[in-house]
């Protein structure tokens, strides 16, 4: 990539609402960190800026994941898309049917387990906050969130309230 014109060019289809996050990281990737590359260092800097990809929130991506399941199997909860960073704000199951009901909730990188919450309740809302230390917890698109709830229960439904950074 030999200047910011050719950068441009290659985005100049986009506007700033479509948010082209994979587009961006495409172009950007190839990119050496070296002097005769500036220019497109700088134009990559003011489009991640202006496409709010700043670490702060995007607006307008908030969501609330909902994921209706059984007992005891894991599910794939939330996974980004390629080039995406979410955060993961708060989170709860609403279940029926609950009894001795073990709630986990887990990173995955598809090989790898990390559990990162656990409670257990016969409630039929579980709010995951109070009794763990968590979150706001940050993923990309090499990791993925899963949860199981063990025990009995007729169904739950996992809330996961996640937020757009990137």
């Amino acid at each position: 990539m030999a200047s910011d014109k050719h950068f441009y060019e290659q985005l100049n289809t986009f506007t700033i609402e479509d948010n082209p996050a994979s587009t961006i990281q495409l172009l950007s990737n190839p990119v050496h960190y070296e002097s005769s590359n500036k220019e497109v260092l700088d134009a990559i800097i003011q489009v991640n800026q202006a496409g709010l990809r700043d670490g702060r929130a995007i607006p307008a991506t908030s969501v609330i994941e909902t994921t209706t399941v059984t007992d005891n199997t894991r599910t794939i909860l939330f996974e980004g898309s390629k080039g995406e960073v979410w955060v993961l704000n708060s989170a709860n199951a609403i279940t029926s049917g609950a009894s001795s009901a073990n709630y986990t909730m887990y990173l995955s990188d598809g090989t790898n387990l990390l559990a990162f919450f656990y409670d257990s309740s016969d409630d039929a809302t579980v709010f995951f906050t109070d009794d763990a230390n968590w979150g706001p917890i940050t993923i990309d698109e090499n990791i993925r969130i899963e949860g199981v709830v063990g025990g009995s229960v007729t169904s739950a439904k996992w809330q996961l309230n996640m937020y757009r950074i990137r």
